[in-house]
């Protein structure tokens, strides 16, 4: 069977192949290529790692400074539900509460991360 093989390719001579200096010079631009890569991609989990818990803490404090607000807007939703009787006012207000809460939290959260990325 190996005596086949050799007996096929005895004969093979391509053209156009390159020389081994350049094939070589093309052989190490793309392991450069490839380290180069290897090291952004390093870099980017290392400023998730660090943006991550940077974020989780801003959206924590954000949603807790903006769960004291939860009466006044709870209040606030429910007056103007019973003024144009809407539906449960008092549900309504609470939901929307609880909105703000949540959007307070979360838009905090992403722009943290989003910023802390950029300047890392």
């Amino acid at each position: 069977m190996e005596q086949d093989l050799k007996d096929l390719f005895k004969d093979y001579n391509p053209s156009g192949m390159d020389s081994d200096a350049e094939f070589m010079k093309k052989f190490n631009r793309n392991i450069r290529a490839v380290e180069d890569v290897r090291r952004q991609v390093a870099t980017e989990r290392r400023h998730v790692k660090q943006a991550v818990p940077l974020a989780v803490a801003g959206g924590f404090v954000a949603g807790l400074c903006a769960s004291f607000a939860f009466p006044w807007i709870t209040k606030v939703v429910t007056l103007a539900c019973d003024n144009l009787s809407i539906g449960p006012a008092e549900l309504f207000g609470n939901f929307a509460g609880w909105i703000f809460v949540a959007s307070a939290a979360t838009v905090t959260s992403f722009f943290i991360y989003s910023l802390k990325k950029v300047t890392i």
